[in-house]
């Protein structure tokens, strides 16, 4: 596993996503509950980038068509077959890593 440093945890409070770019891929960052999570920032639907979208709570919506996801495992709500590329994530000396080549599960 080959990770990359992608952000200060503390530049990311509790309930902010952004959008960063590792190896030329952009991956959504968020932060639920102290956690933090990453994913291939486009849409399951139609690729638009998730970052344009909204959180509220732990339910991230597209912009696009509104679909939604789960930003805890990625997995889809509406509709529930849908699932977000997750990327392992670690945090070291308060930095965010993320492993952008790491196998889809």
């Amino acid at each position: 596993m080959s990770f990359t440093p992608v952000l200060p945890r503390d530049d990311l409070r509790d309930g902010d996503m952004r959008s960063v770019h590792v190896d030329g891929r952009g991956v959504l960052i968020v932060r639920f509950n102290g956690e933090v999570y990453a994913y291939e920032d486009r849409c399951a639907h139609q690729g638009v980038p998730l970052s344009e979208g909204t959180l509220h709570g732990y339910v991230l919506a597209c912009r696009a068509h509104e679909w939604l996801f789960d930003v805890r495992n990625g997995q889809g709500i509406n509709p529930a077959l849908a699932f977000l590329r997750r990327f392992p994530v670690k945090i070291e000396d308060g930095q965010v890593l993320v492993d952008v080549g790491a196998p889809a599960a």
